[in-house]
């Protein structure tokens, strides 16, 4: 599934009564405010579904596969989401 679909889901979930142009903005305004606090508090935890983190990876050397050079990958931030136990039972 991937943003499209989800906005599909929503436009014609007869649950809800909005366009398709207010799925998209609905789903964008909820994936960018995720984005922003995960940026500015390093952690997002949404009950019953799971939690979005902020990581540093440090430093290491890992090989090219194409010519099997060692490459030295820069520290830097990654954000990985790990799901609740609710969301893993459904």
């Amino acid at each position: 599934m991937n943003k499209k679909d989800l906005v599909r889901c929503i436009y014609y979930n007869p649950n809800y009564n909005v366009t398709s142009k207010q799925a998209k903005l609905l789903v964008e305004d909820v994936f960018n405010t995720v984005s922003f606090w995960v940026s500015l508090h390093n952690k997002v935890r949404i009950k019953d579904f799971g939690t979005f983190e902020k990581r540093t990876v440090k430093e290491r050397k890992r090989r090219n596969p194409n010519n099997g050079k060692e490459v030295i990958v820069p520290e830097h931030e990654e954000v990985v989401f790990r799901p609740s136990k609710n969301f893993l039972k459904e």
